[in-house]
């Protein structure tokens, strides 16, 4: 309904395969769509715009036919509409008006200016007349010497470009010398006094640190891991046999009470009473 309704697109298709066709997302109708959309893109949101305006309200007939306050509003929605329609036409008027104004405007500037340059060139070309004339030198001299003098110009100024360029050139390299010898100063003072020799023998002492410690520290470190480990493994394994050590513990209580059973005097019932006191 937006589609064929408001934007008033014509699909080659009828209606139901276009309509299937636009559900299943065929591409040989979705393209045709998006081109169609975006090729008219000013007219569709203009149509976008007065659709939000001018699409009528549907109120049922019995209830205009027997509420007044409804007839009156309704009425009132309609005329409301078209004064809607009449200003947004006066719009496009003032907007036509306008936008041939702009185009006049600029045609008459461009024609002063144009008359402008012929009125320059018309005074160069008098005055080129007059040189001529009073230095009696032919004219095609004085063409050749103004275009070998412009020329000149030009390759100045591509001479003033590159001298500007080899002067950044300059600076940069300039800057980075300056870095450099920054980098050298806190060299040397960070080292201060201190000469080769020196410089090989604190080298020597941090390798034979870094030996020891690989042969001696490291391998000890190394091997109480290991320990760790084995025994990591020896809980875990022996964790597995929990089950089999209960048991064998279940069995032995229950042997140990079977002997003390046996191991026990049997009493009559009477006597069993009787001791019952003294428990």
């Amino acid at each position: 309904e937006f589609l064929c309704g408001i934007l008033n697109y014509k699909p080659v298709e009828s209606q139901p395969q276009f309509i299937d066709a636009l559900c299943t997302g065929d591409e040989a109708v979705v393209y045709p769509i998006l081109h169609w959309v975006l090729s008219h893109m000013p007219e569709n949101e203009k149509r976008v715009y007065l659709a939000k305006y001018l699409i009528p309200v549907t109120v049922p007939e019995d209830m205009i036919a027997s509420d007044e306050e409804v007839r009156e509003m309704f009425q009132h929605y309609r005329s409301c509409v078209e004064a809607f329609k009449e200003a947004h036409k006066g719009v496009d008027r003032l907007r036509s008006q306008s936008n041939a104004e702009a185009a006049q405007k600029a045609m008459a500037d461009l024609q002063l200016e144009q008359e402008s340059l012929q009125q320059k060139v018309e005074a160069l070309r008098k005055k080129l007349e007059a040189l001529t004339r009073t230095a009696q030198v032919p004219q095609e001299a004085l063409l050749a010497a103004c275009q070998a003098l412009r020329r000149q110009r030009v390759e100045e100024s591509a001479l003033q470009d590159r001298m500007s360029e080899q002067l950044t050139l300059c600076k940069m390299a300039d800057h980075r010398a300056v870095q450099a010898q920054q980098r050298v100063a806190e060299t040397q003072k960070f080292f201060g006094d201190m000469n080769v020799d020196r410089l090989c023998q604190a080298l020597k002492e941090e390798l034979t640190l870094t030996t020891v410690m690989l042969t001696d520290k490291v391998p000890k470190q190394i091997q109480e891991y290991r320990e760790r480990v084995d025994a990591m493994h020896k809980v875990v394994s022996s964790a597995g046999d929990l089950e089999g050590l209960n048991r064998a513990v279940y069995q032995l209580e229950k042997d140990i009470q079977e002997i003390e059973d046996k191991a026990r005097p049997k009493l009559s019932p009477s006597e069993q009473q009787s001791l019952g006191l003294f428990r």
